[in-house]
Formats: C-alpha cells, sequence, structure tokens
C-alpha cells in the first residue's frame, strides 16, 4: 500500500493541529521562521510513504544468500526490478521505505533513484541470522544526522527474527527543518489482539518521545512509516503519518 502526503506553509492551520486530513500542512510561525531552512510561502512538501514488501528468508538467513525458503509477500525478484520506476513516477520530495530488508537491494534502490534523489539514508541492524529493520530514506534533500533506536519492546517471532527500530533523519526543506522518524510497528507475531495493541503502544510511545525531542530542538517532527493500524493521527505537534491503505481513506 502507498500513501502521498503534502506538507504547505499555511496561515490558517497551527502545528498543534497538524494533521486535520490527508493533506497535511505546516503553518510558517515564529519558531518555524527560525529554523535553518529557508520558508517561502506557498511552498510544498511532498512525502510518500511505501512498505516494499522486500521481506525473504533464504537459504543462509536473511543475508541476502542462498536460494529463497520463503517470502512474504511473494515473487521479490520479479517485483523489486519495478520498484524504483515507480517511486520515480510518484513525484514525492522525500520517500520513507519500509521492508527493504538486503544490502543488495538497498544499494541498487539507492543507485536507481539517485538522479532524482541523490540522498538516502538507512542503517543495518541486523545479522546473518536476524533482519535489519528494513527502513530506508531517499530524498531531494541531503538527509543529516541519521540515528537508529531499537524498540525495547517486541513480538516473539519479531524479536527472535528481526531487529525493529525506529530510522530517525533531519531534512532541511522549503516548508521547515524537519525531523523524519520512520517505523514499521509490530504486526502481532503470535501474540493475543490485547498484547499486540500494548507492544505497538510501546514502540509508538518511543517514536513520540522522539518527536517530542525534535520538537524541543526546534524541529517538526514527523512520525511516517508502515504502523499496522488505520487512520493518521497527531501527538502535540508530532505529525504522523500511516501507510494505509487507499481503500481506507
Amino acid at each position: 500500500t502507498t500513501e502521498i502526503y503534502t506538507l504547505s506553509l499555511h496561515d490558517a492551520l497551527p502545528i498543534s493541529q497538524l494533521l486535520c486530513s490527508c493533506m497535511a500542512e505546516v503553518e510558517e510561525d515564529t519558531s518555524m521562521r527560525q529554523r535553518k531552512a529557508p520558508t517561502t510561502a506557498g511552498s510544498k512538501l511532498t512525502i510518500l510513504t511505501y512498505n516494499a514488501g522486500l521481506l525473504r528468508f533464504q537459504l543462509l538467513g536473511p543475508c541476502g544468500l542462498g536460494g529463497t525458503v520463503f517470502s512474504n509477500p511473494p515473487c521479490v525478484p520479479e517485483r523489486f526490478p519495478h520498484l524504483a520506476a515507480a517511486l520515480l513516477s510518484s513525484g514525492a520530495d522525500i520517500i520513507a521505505l519500509q521492508e527493504v530488508y538486503e544490502p543488495v537491494h538497498v544499494a541498487a534502490l539507492a543507485a536507481a533513484v539517485a538522479g532524482t534523489y541523490p540522498h538516502s539514508a538507512s542503517r543495518h541492524t541486523g545479522g546473518c541470522l536476524n533482519f535489519t529493520n528494513g527502513l530506508m530514506y531517499v530524498s531531494k534533500f541531503p538527509l543529516t544526522d541519521v540515528a537508529v533506536l531499537r524498540h525495547k519492546q517486541s513480538a516473539g517471532v519479531e524479536k527472535c527474527l528481526g531487529s525493529k527500530c525506529l530510522l530517525a533523519a533531519t531534512v532541511s526543506t522549503p516548508v521547515g527543518e524537519l525531523r523524519l522518524i520512520g517505523c514499521h510497528l509490530t504486526a502481532g507475531g503470535g501474540l493475543s489482539p490485547e498484547a499486540v495493541d500494548a507492544c505497538r503502544e510501546t514502540e509508538l510511545a518511543e517514536a513520540v518521545e522522539l518527536g517530542a525531542q525534535a520538537e524541543a530542538a526546534g524541529l517538526v517532527p514527523i512520525i511516517l512509516g508502515d504502523m499496522n493500524m488505520g487512520g493518521l493521527e497527531h501527538c502535540g505537534g508530532t505529525a504522523v503519518i500511516d501507510d494505509m491503505p487507499t481503500s481506507a481513506l
């Protein structure tokens, strides 16, 4: 699933009411004018979040070696060659990706889109027996202060085979200096519905805490990614953009 959101300078909306619809608009307030990035009235920034679905387990583990034992969704080799063209056709200024696990996919995708998105960021946190976090950004604007935060709590399967994290990066844009907080929250992994919700709440709380720290530093925080839950929310001054199925809007 894919969702595209546009951020623009607007005189009517304060940042605390950032997400009243799928088109999120940021007011150029006093704090915004103090930020490093230049702002121009009417400027817009389009952000895409997309779960690439490149999860596959191979004979020698998830590090990209050997024949495929399992993939979800299927047909990774057939789908991947079309991913770069699809992202380039989106028209987005910044793209947050989930489930890009293998180093060869990260490198190939960054190279394929570099003409339009010369800046990319990802951080490997896994090993040969467990998956990395799968989070990645490609951007028209420089990405700085890239950092990962491993979630303190994860579902059982994800804890054994994954390394669930947040991927944060600062980006200076025409609408202000943003702190992106990318995530892929738990889908369950065998937990009861109540336990899934509790686990997801702790993961999201960690993202919101990073957002609060960014806001205190004078940045505009945006939490975005595949949250495995429906809807668009805001937490104080932090925008929350979910990779929600278009049919749900």
